[in-house]
């Protein structure tokens, strides 16, 4: 799960890219089950790297474990670093009924995890939608907060005066058979909704 760098700072071991062709998906390494944790009926994966006080990156709406390997990597010579795939984010796994993504389960999701790998606080930093879970995950229990860092926070519920996962499922079709082209709130893509309509599929395949 851990890789030396120079220095001896400790970061994830980097996935290579798929053979031309291949399954995106099938780039993760074979020599060891993924690592997740289970909270309720969803398994969420997750990477860490380096010892002493947690630090847990919290992904945006188009990114996932991934989209932090930077920030792991300068931060584990000196922190407990931990990335994670939300629910929705391959390799985690993907509900497919519309009701198991609420900023609920969000909450669960980050404290299962903790409680998985014996966190009891931690630093905790999130962009976008990752800085949402952050906020309400601290509000819903202070104690587990060491440290907060929330990068463009929102605090939508609502767009076009409709729910927002109501205008985001039916943006869905139009974004598979037309592209980013149609998508003129914001250019953002992201895996969870395409799987929704989809779970077999890998969210580049409608994009091709």
């Amino acid at each position: 799960m851990r890789r030396e760098e120079p220095g001896g700072a400790l970061r994830p071991k980097r996935h290579g890219p798929p053979a031309d062709g291949a399954d995106p998906r099938a780039g993760f390494r074979k020599e060891r089950p993924m690592p997740k944790v289970q909270v309720g009926k969803v398994g969420i994966y997750y990477e860490e790297a380096g010892t002493g006080i947690p630090l847990i990156f919290i992904h945006e709406f188009a990114g996932d474990w991934r989209s932090w390997e930077a920030q792991v990597r300068f931060f584990s010579s000196r922190y407990r670093a931990v990335t994670f795939s939300a629910r929705g984010y391959l390799p985690s796994d993907v509900p497919e009924a519309a009701k198991d993504y609420s900023q609920e389960h969000q909450i669960e999701d980050l404290r299962g995890l903790m409680d998985a790998l014996k966190v009891e606080k931690a630093h905790l930093c999130g962009l976008s939608m990752g800085s949402g879970m952050t906020f309400y995950t601290m509000m819903w229990d202070l104690r587990l907060k060491v440290g907060v860092a929330v990068c463009s926070m929102y605090t939508l519920k609502v767009l076009y005066g409709q729910p927002l996962m109501h205008c985001f499922m039916n943006w869905i079709p139009r974004m598979v058979t037309e592209g980013l082209e149609m998508y003129d709130v914001f250019p953002l893509i992201a895996p969870r909704p395409l799987l929704m309509v989809n779970p077999t599929d890998s969210f580049e395949d409608p994009l091709a």
